[in-house]
């Protein structure tokens, strides 16, 4: 192999520099200088939405609604519990588990537990669940129902499950009983 001269030493150090450049502009420049073209769009937009925006509105007409929507509030919420609703008093849900309890008694079904779970939320309202677990006849189980359903109180049973007892007449029941 001959010796490189100087100019060829030159060129082809310029060659390298060049594919050098190419490469670094084609894989590393190029596609951050188009992330950063991005961002600076999706800025701009932001800021053209904020100014957009204008103003954010006084504040005293919206503590006047305010107070006149927690009076309004403070009227349903008693004409509710006047009329037998529930207004979310965690009292309120022991005093109708009790009442439940009583009525499995008068109705000679056994509660042999009840257990809370998790609350179940709905668009406008919020139910306290508990899986409940009874014994007694069906005739009782019929009769307790029925005296359910003419609570005042909002009340579901969900997934209903009667299994029989041997030969003795006597059912087990279990239910989620949303207050």
């Amino acid at each position: 192999m001959k010796r490189l001269t100087n100019l060829e030493k030159f060129g082809l150090i310029a060659a390298i520099v060049v594919c050098g450049t190419y490469f670094y502009m084609g894989k590393v420049y190029d596609p951050e200088a188009k992330s950063l073209k991005k961002t600076v769009q999706s800025l701009n937009a932001a800021i053209k939405k904020y100014n957009r925006m204008g103003e954010a509105p006084p504040l005293a007409p919206v503590k006047k609604t305010m107070e006149k929507r927690k009076k309004e509030l403070t009227r349903v919420t008693t004409e509710l519990k006047k009329a037998g609703g529930r207004t979310g008093d965690p009292s309120e849900i022991t005093k109708i588990l009790a009442h439940i309890t009583s009525l499995a008694q008068e109705n000679r079904m056994a509660i042999v537990k009840i257990t809370p779970e998790d609350e179940e939320e709905e668009a406008l309202f919020t139910w306290a669940v508990f899986k409940a677990e009874m014994a007694g006849s069906y005739h009782d189980f019929k009769i307790f129902v029925a005296r359910l359903q003419e609570m005042s109180r909002p009340m579901q049973l969900r997934e209903l499950s009667l299994e029989k007892v041997g030969d003795t007449g006597l059912i087990t029941i279990t239910l989620t009983l949303l207050i």
